[in-house]
């Protein structure tokens, strides 16, 4: 999982390295404090969410998580947003189109065997609201989402883990969590492996470039689920089959 050095490699200027905070290297109380946050963080909040809370409380405790965040990094020791967001290297967009040409393809064989009645279901049956989601989904939803789950997981809480490769397996399996809401194994399996691809993206793009690589990677291939008819399994509160 952790891949080669040039597995994809999506910036030779610093792809590859590992972000501000070491893996691993932590102990004591200082690690019990940490994996106590980070329980809280990424497994209290989405188990609250499956099982207290409404499913009209997403978006609320989504925009909770990314302030609290947000309060972290700001306090975070050589952290500076303007070294964070550097745009994708040629490369990177490259391996960002093909992971939105692979998504899009991979959802169509899953809605013409699972679902074919909705097969692009919403362009056709709601073109306004899915000209909307083209539009809003990588601001409002991807990029928020980013800097929740990767950002500030490999930011902060890298040195809970062992290496890389755990690293970005506990990655996914928190953001297969976090949509475990949606009340469908599809979303939360589909979600977990996507996480862990995001997280290898993340790392291989490098700390300046990372965020807005995985934003847009991220963005797109959601626009293409949602283009597919997959929003049936992603859009909260409603259930699959």
């Amino acid at each position: 999982m952790a891949g080669g050095a040039g597995a994809m490699n999506m910036d030779r200027g610093g792809g590859g390295q590992a972000p501000a905070a070491a893996f691993g290297g932590l102990g004591g109380r200082a690690r019990a404090v940490l994996g106590a946050e980070f329980a809280a963080l990424y497994l209290g909040m989405p188990l609250a969410l499956a099982f207290l809370l409404p499913a009209s409380a997403m978006w609320p405790v989504m925009f909770a998580a990314l302030a609290f965040a947000l309060f972290l990094l700001r306090r975070a020791e050589g952290f500076r947003w303007l070294e964070r967001i550097h745009p994708p290297t040629v490369r990177g967009w490259v391996w960002t189109l093909a992971v939105g040409v692979a998504t899009m393809g991979a959802s169509l064989a899953a809605m013409a065997a699972l679902r074919p009645e909705a097969l692009f279901g919403l362009p056709i049956h709601m073109p306004r609201t899915w000209v909307m989601v083209m539009l809003l989904y990588p601001l409002v939803s991807a990029l928020p989402q980013e800097v929740l789950f990767r950002t500030l997981f490999f930011e902060r809480y890298a040195p809970l883990f062992p290496s890389r490769a755990w690293a970005v397996a506990a990655n996914g399996a928190v953001f297969g969590l976090a949509h475990l809401f949606l009340n469908n194994w599809i979303a939360v399996v589909l979600s977990g492996l996507g996480g862990a691809l995001f997280a290898l993206a993340y790392l291989e793009a490098g700390p300046k470039r990372g965020l807005l690589t995985v934003s847009a990677m991220h963005g797109i291939a959601g626009c293409a689920l949602f283009t597919a008819g997959m929003g049936v399994f992603f859009y909260h509160g409603m259930a699959a089959p």
